[in-house]
């Protein structure tokens, strides 16, 4: 029987999966029909493109881009954007931060910097990546404004230079973090000259779950970052 319940419940997600696509496809073939489901229906078709991972990063974003009528249903609900999930193979989507930042309001934020492929450079696998940190530094910037509102943050890089830059661009009290993951998959430096101390503070009393290099770490007590 637990199978069979199974079974069913697969086929029902499936079965939704694929009446949300045919919407999807239905609303994007023309602006007559964007418009012709009422925003309560097409909030609650939202509500579960949100909810499935399977629609990949900045889905809330890439919704609100299809036309004003969307943009206008999907930026009502601050929880639509209250996950931040980030791209830093190539110049990362700043526009599209500053509309996260804009619509969760005062959502906590839960916040994913990382690489589509962990381990391969702009030149190939396991190739440097020499513009990885200025990509994340540019991304921290405009989230760091916000730092009382993050809940968690991931940072997932291919070299070491960029967690400390992100970390130098970390300022201020994150009075809201719990969970903080640092991991990179290429632990040398680029360049040791330019792996310069701290010169930023970041407080975080709240931080229960510190991740390094995939090592989980329970913390009894507060964690700073300082120079």
């Amino acid at each position: 029987m637990p199978s069979e319940v199974m079974a069913c419940a697969d086929d029902t997600v499936t079965s939704a999966k694929t009446r949300l696509q045919n919407l999807v496809n239905a609303f994007t073939a023309g602006a007559s029909t964007r418009r012709h489901f009422p925003p309560e229906i097409l909030f609650m078709i939202f509500q579960f493109g949100f909810d499935t991972s399977d629609f990949g990063a900045m889905f809330s974003y890439n919704v609100a881009s299809v036309c004003k009528y969307w943009h206008d249903v999907a930026s009502s609900s601050p929880t639509f954007w209250s996950t931040v999930e980030v791209f830093i193979d190539s110049n990362p989507p700043l526009r599209a931060i500053k509309a996260y930042m804009t619509h969760s309001a005062f959502r906590e934020l839960d916040i994913t910097l990382s690489r589509k492929e962990p381990d391969r450079g702009p030149w190939g696998k396991n190739e440097a990546d020499g513009y990885e940190a200025a990509r994340i530094a540019a991304v921290i910037q405009l989230l760091n404004p916000h730092v009382r509102r993050w809940r968690s943050l991931s940072i997932k890089t291919i070299h070491l230079d960029s967690i400390r830059v992100a970390l130098t661009n970390c300022c201020g009290v994150a009075s809201e973090l719990v969970e903080l993951e640092l991991c990179s998959s290429r632990n040398e430096l680029l360049d040791s000259r330019a792996f310069r101390p701290l010169v930023a503070e970041l407080e975080t009393p709240r931080v229960q779950e510190l991740t390094l290099g995939g090592e989980v770490i329970s913390l009894a007590t507060s964690w700073t970052v300082t120079g």
